[in-house]
């Protein structure tokens, strides 16, 4: 398989979808000091990103055609919650 670059996720993502991910990782970049993680989570959730410092993990996000999803804790249950990817597949 091969690993996507910055540039195919955009792409990927669709027009409708592609303003809103890059003013949420905009945002992140600009306000948290937290290097993006590329990550694959296997065949049912595909790429992410997960921004993390110091072991903890402020969001992660998977890019899905149409609509970027992400996870953030959730304040019952302190976990986030995962939405499937789209991106193509490693196999």
């Amino acid at each position: 398989g091969h690993t996507p670059t910055p540039e195919q996720i955009t792409l990927h993502l669709g027009s409708s979808a592609r303003p809103l991910w890059t003013q949420m990782t905009s945002f992140l970049y600009e306000n948290y000091d937290f290097q993006p993680e590329l990550n694959f989570f296997g065949l049912k959730y595909g790429w992410s990103y997960r921004y993390r410092r110091s072991g903890r993990t402020l969001c992660t996000l998977f890019p899905e055609t149409g609509e970027p999803a992400s996870t953030s804790p959730s304040p019952a249950s302190g976990r986030g919650g995962a939405a499937r990817a789209s991106i193509p597949r490693r196999k």
